[in-house]
């Protein structure tokens, strides 16, 4: 879910602002310091400009422009895709340099300046793009499955989603694909009020985990069953934090 959009100056100077949740409705002049400070110590220091920032339960992903001075910064539940959330950034400032040009060259603007940009950004949310995030992103998921695979307590791994029903890496035995489907499914429903992560299935000297990181993501891992589900179980939380991170 997103919680709120903002565009500021990189003085910190907020100039608009729309919140879809009110009971998140942060303090714009406070985000807009803070944003403008991290944004202006990471380049000082480290001549490199902040994009992503977590906090708790939220996430937030800032688009910069130099051209015309704007951080444009957008709020919401850290384990949603981020891609889609990128492409409103970018529709976003498109619109703002074609059709309000002439508000942002002045010196001084208000939210009024930006009549009908409001309904705009209502469009671009109701109406989110077709890109398949999960089609963006395989490369780099398929990347850190296969350096995950070379560790020698993991003879397999491989990365579900969800909202396809199927892996990214290979093929299963229908079957078996299924029977981990009905178990995720099973779990996801019982444990719903739980902060349950992981299911673990032995079967034939081997264990299988079934990982959530995130509501369409389940990382699984086959390991030999003489290796120590702690240290199993630590290996993939590893890796799916690094897979949560990129969206």
């Amino acid at each position: 879910m997103i919680h709120s959009i903002q565009i500021l100056r990189k003085s910190g100077e907020p100039i608009f602002t729309k919140f879809f949740d009110q009971a998140n409705s942060w303090n714009e002049n406070l985000t807009g310091g803070l944003i403008s400070a991290l944004y202006h110590f990471t380049d000082k220091l480290f001549g490199s400009k902040i994009e992503d920032i977590e906090i708790e339960s939220y996430r937030l992903l800032l688009e910069t422009d130099d051209e015309i001075n704007l951080i444009f910064v957008v709020i919401f539940d850290k384990y949603d895709s981020s891609v889609n959330i990128k492409k409103i950034l970018g529709d976003l400032k498109g619109i703002l340099i074609t059709e309000y040009k002439e508000v942002l060259e002045k010196n001084l603007c208000t939210e009024d300046d930006f009549e009908g940009l409001d309904q705009i950004i209502d469009v671009f949310i109701s109406s989110p793009s077709k890109i398949d995030p999960m089609e963006i992103l395989k490369p780099r998921y398929i990347k850190i499955l296969k350096d995950f695979r070379t560790k020698g307590e993991i003879l397999d791994c491989d990365l579900i989603s969800l909202e396809t029903g199927g892996p990214i890496m290979h093929e299963w035995k229908q079957d078996f694909l299924d029977m981990c489907l009905r178990q995720i499914d099973a779990f996801y429903k019982s444990a719903k009020n739980l902060n349950l992560t992981q299911i673990i299935l032995s079967y034939t000297g081997r264990h299988l985990i079934l990982y959530k990181v995130s509501d369409i993501l389940i990382l699984t891992a086959l390991l030999n069953q003489d290796v120590s589900l702690g240290l199993g179980t630590l290996l993939i939380e590893n890796v799916a934090k690094k897979i949560a991170k990129i969206g």
